[in-house]
C-alpha cells in the first residue's frame, strides 16, 4: 500500500486509466495529490473506459473513503461500484467521495451513473445505455455539459411531469444553457430510455 491507499497518485504527466479493479481494505481507496489525475470511467469516445472498479471497506476513523480527490482537477469516474453494495444509490456514492462538494477548492468528481457491482441480471440494452450518455456538472447552474456516444433526443421534465425543454443532439460533447429555475428535474434520453436526476442551483 502507498500511504494507506489502494491507489495513491501524485503529479502525473497524463491520466492513469483504471478498469475493473477491486480496491478494498485500505484507509483510502484512491487518493489523488498535487497534479495527479485518473480516469476511473468515461463515456467520451476519445477517453472511453468502462470503469467497473469496485470499492469496499476503505476508510479510517469511522469514515469511508473510496476516492479522495485532493487536487483541483476534475475527475471522470463513471460506472463504478462505490460501496460494494448492489443496492447503493448516487447518494451513497457521494458519501464516500471527497471532492468539490465537500471542499470548494477541490476538483469535482463526475460519478453518475454508478455501476451496481455486478454484470449479472443486467441486460445488454441497459448496460449499453449506461455508456451512451453522461452529463455534468450536477448540480448545474447556467451550463450543462453532455457527452453522447451517438445522436440522441434529450427531454427535460420538472417533477410534475411538465416537459421543459427538448434537445436533438449529435454525438460528441455539447454544452446547453440551462434556462431553468432552481430545483430538481428529470432528464430522459431517447436511446436506452434512461432517466437521470438533474439539480439546478
Amino acid at each position: 500500500l502507498n500511504g494507506g491507499s489502494g491507489i495513491a497518485l501524485y503529479a502525473t504527466n497524463g491520466p492513469v486509466i483504471a478498469t475493473r479493479n477491486e480496491i478494498s481494505g485500505n484507509y483510502w481507496g484512491v487518493t489523488l495529490i498535487s497534479g495527479a489525475t485518473i480516469n476511473l470511467g468515461d463515456t467520451v469516445a476519445a477517453n472511453f473506459n468502462e470503469g467497473k472498479n469496485t470499492f469496499s471497506n476503505n476508510g479510517n476513523g469511522g469514515i469511508t473513503y473510496a476516492l479522495y480527490n485532493n487536487t483541483s482537477n476534475p475527475i471522470r469516474a463513471l460506472n463504478n461500484c462505490w460501496t460494494g453494495d448492489t443496492s447503493a444509490t448516487l447518494a451513497d456514492a457521494e458519501n464516500v467521495i471527497v471532492h468539490m462538494v465537500d471542499d470548494a477548492s477541490l476538483g469535482e468528481v463526475f460519478f453518475d451513473p454508478i455501476w451496481k457491482c455486478t454484470d449479472e441480471n443486467v441486460s445488454t440494452d441497459e448496460e449499453t445505455a449506461s455508456t451512451l450518455f453522461s452529463m455534468y456538472p450536477n448540480p448545474a447552474q447556467d451550463l450543462l455539459s453532455l457527452d453522447l456516444q451517438e445522436p440522441q433526443t434529450i427531454r427535460i421534465y420538472n417533477l410534475t411531469g411538465t416537459l421543459m425543454n427538448t434537445y436533438t443532439l449529435e454525438a460528441g460533447h455539447t454544452e446547453l444553457n440551462m434556462d431553468l429555475k432552481s430545483g430538481l428535474y428529470l432528464v430522459k434520453t431517447s436511446n436506452g430510455g434512461q432517466t437521470h436526476k438533474l439539480l439546478i442551483d
